[in-house]
Order: C-alpha cells, then sequence, then structure tokens
C-alpha cells in the first residue's frame, strides 16, 4: 500500500463508517481501528493481535493522511466533545463542520483521484507526447485543488490544456510557425483552426467540447474580474483535462499520418 491507499481509506472510512462492533472511544476516528479495518478488508485479518506488527508498519501512511486532513480542515484532534472518553495516545480525530460538508460533498467524485501523486501517475505517461509543460501544469493544478485553491486550479488546468493543443498543433505545423501563432493577437484561437483545419476536420467536435469549459475558466479565473469557482468547478475542471489529455494522447498519431498524406 501507499500514502494515496491509506488516504483514500481513511476519507472512505471517514464518510460512512463501518457497521458492527466498532469501539473508536470519544473520536469519529481512531486510526488503531482504521487501520485494523484497512487490513481486514485488504489482507484478510481477522485478531488485533495477529495485525498489530502489520498495523505499526502502516501506520506512518494514516497519520499522514490524518494530518493532511487535519491540514485542510476536514478532521481535527480530540474527541467530539468535551467529557467523552479520550485515550493517551494521540490517535483519535473527529470531523469538524466543514469536514462533513466535504465528505458528503466529495461522495461521488471519486473517479478522478485528486490526490497529487496518483494524479501525476496517471498524467506521466501522457506528458511523453504531450509535452513537459502540460505535465507540469497538470501538476500545479491538482496541487492547488489539494490546497483548496480552486481559483488557481481552474486556471491552471486552463494553462494545461492549453499545452496539449500547442502538442497537437505541432504535429501539423511546424512547431516555430505554431509558437509564432500562438504569441499573436487572439493566438489560442488562431492555434485552434491549425488544429481543425482540413483534413484533421474531424478534430473540432471533441476538441471543442472538451475545451469550452477550460479555456473559460481559465480566463476567468487568471484575470482582475470578481468570480466564482469553487470545488465543484474546480474538480470538474481536472475530470475535464484528464480526459482531453487522454483523447489527445490517442489522437495525436492520427493528426501526425494525415499530415503527412
Amino acid at each position: 500500500m501507499n500514502y494515496d491507499d491509506a488516504l483514500s481509506f481513511l476519507t472512505s472510512f471517514a464518510r460512512k463508517p463501518p457497521g458492527g462492533d466498532i469501539n473508536n472511544y470519544g473520536y469519529d476516528l481512531y486510526l488503531p481501528q482504521v487501520m485494523f479495518n484497512y487490513l481486514s478488508v485488504h489482507e484478510g485479518a481477522r485478531e488485533w493481535s495477529a495485525a498489530t506488527s502489520r498495523m505499526q508498519e502502516i501506520s506512518p501512511l494514516f497519520f499522514t493522511a490524518a494530518w493532511d486532513l487535519c491540514r485542510r480542515g476536514v478532521l481535527r484532534p480530540s474527541v467530539r466533545r468535551w467529557n467523552d472518553q479520550s485515550t493517551p495516545d494521540g490517535c483519535g480525530f473527529s470531523v469538524t463542520p466543514f469536514g462533513r460538508t466535504w465528505l458528503d460533498a466529495s461522495a461521488t467524485s471519486e473517479f478522478v483521484p485528486t490526490e497529487p501523486a496518483r494524479f501525476a501517475a496517471m498524467l506521466k505517461p501522457l506528458a511523453v507526447r504531450l509535452g513537459s509543460a502540460f505535465f507540469a501544469r497538470g501538476q500545479e493544478a491538482v496541487q492547488c485543488y489539494h490546497m483548496q485553491c480552486h481559483m488557481a486550479c481552474c486556471a491552471m488546468c486552463g494553462a494545461a490544456a492549453e499545452s496539449i493543443l500547442l502538442a497537437l498543433a505541432c504535429r501539423v505545423q511546424p512547431e516555430d510557425d505554431v509558437l509564432r501563432v500562438y504569441g499573436s493577437a487572439q493566438g489560442r484561437s488562431r492555434v485552434e483552426k491549425m488544429v481543425t483545419a482540413p483534413p484533421n476536420a474531424w478534430t473540432a467536435r471533441d476538441l471543442a467540447g472538451f475545451t469550452v469549459l477550460l479555456k473559460y475558466w481559465r480566463d476567468e479565473s487568471a484575470h482582475g474580474l470578481d468570480v466564482q469557482l469553487g470545488d465543484d468547478e474546480a474538480f470538474i475542471a481536472l475530470a475535464l483535462l484528464l480526459r482531453f489529455a487522454l483523447w489527445a494522447d490517442r489522437s495525436i498519431d492520427k493528426l501526425a499520418s494525415q499530415q503527412t498524406n
């Protein structure tokens, strides 16, 4: 297992604790119990005494995950309320009011990984064709989301999408020409026309579908207007960026082959 596994399991446990005879003392989450439950589900552990050695091995991952959720305001140390039963080991945490809202709101959001290491693992193979600029901006985007900087996340998703667009355009026109056009007035729109011009008109519909919101949110977030971009918009931006990158990775060779025919 790794840190992302621990964070994902801890978040799911906080969102919907399993039933049965579970003693969390006065906490919403008592980490030894969470770790034993993880080992029961994933490694078939049945007896607490037999699992303690393995629990000690994985405990740094769970403690780090709990601290990150504290840092984000989802959890806090200590019991739910004064005078509840506590333990002296510092292993107990409770969900904050913000955390309860966050957990409920993110219950259907697990199809896109929003932890930096896991998101990076999905983007890295795509960077071979889409470029290091795309990868760097995609990583910045998910880091911003992780820190709840939603406007910055939208801006970086838009920037990463533009890096993808440039990579596509460089398959149909010389790179120097693409960069010259990109740096001119209405450069982004003109580069899009490079990608969608015949014989590559088949890209137009998909390209518009992936980029319309990303372009809008990038422009809104990167300029000085008063805009409201929250968790929902930032999450959708990450999802669109990932889908756009996967589509571009599949399509980029087709663009190149058509250009040479």
